[in-house]
């Protein structure tokens, strides 16, 4: 946080605690409840302006957001970070690439900020969707890049729609590697050789929009 002062506004503070990341075994909510306690007046002495994230849940578990909620660490928090991945299942139409993967993320969200408001007094608590995204893989799991061009623009637009969404990070930038079978080296919106994949140019459209728009969601909308 010294480093970055002045140049990075936003901190999440560890990523995924409750996975195994690094190798490490998951961690639980009452001991990442210490480390943030611990850690969190200090930093904000360190950087008073930053936006410092409680961490997200690898996959959205709502178990883990309502524990850190009960813990109190939601309520302090300047915001909390979560990663709504949602990933094909089989749909009405008969195909493991329906757009409904969109809705579906949005749900979640909005579940895991009414629970932790409702464990916080009431307080809204500000939600940042540090990750979202979706493979062009060719396995069970990957899209073709048509729909996640689908996906990201309907899941932009519902997340801009609802006022405690402050941020949205795509996840994630360039193919982490060649091979078109694995998921996570097609997350990229651009392709190893850099050309954009569909879904790049609808998210620059989509930024544009939600700049110039005040977005709602329609209280009729059903999500199902």
């Amino acid at each position: 946080v010294k480093h970055f002062a002045g140049r990075v506004r936003y901190f999440e503070i560890w990523n995924e605690w409750d996975t195994h990341a690094g190798g490490f075994p998951s961690g639980n909510a009452r001991d990442y409840a210490k480390l943030f306690n611990a850690v969190f007046p200090v930093l904000k002495r360190i950087a008073p302006h930053a936006v410092f994230l409680a961490s997200a849940s690898a996959g959205g578990h709502t178990k883990w957001y309502e524990q850190i909620a009960k813990l109190g660490v939601a309520r302090h928090a300047d915001g909390v970070a979560v990663h709504p991945y949602v990933f094909p299942q089989k749909s009405i139409f008969g195909t493991s690439s329906s757009p409904i993967e969109a809705e579906r993320s949005a749900q979640t969200v909005i579940h895991i900020e009414a629970l932790m408001r409702q464990l916080s007094g009431g307080k809204t608590i500000p939600i940042y969707v540090t990750e979202i995204g979706w493979p062009t893989s060719t396995n069970a799991s990957g899209v073709t890049d048509q729909v996640a061009a689908l996906l990201a623009e309907r899941a932009l637009l519902l997340f801009s729609s609802l006022p405690y969404v402050r941020g949205v990070w795509w996840y994630d930038l360039v193919n982490d590697g060649p091979n078109a079978a694995l998921s996570k080296d097609q997350f990229g919106l651009l392709r190893q050789n850099y050309s954009f994949k569909p879904a790049a140019f609808t998210i620059q459209s989509i930024a544009s929009l939600i700049k110039s728009n005040s977005l709602s969601l329609n209280p009729a909308t059903d999500l199902n």
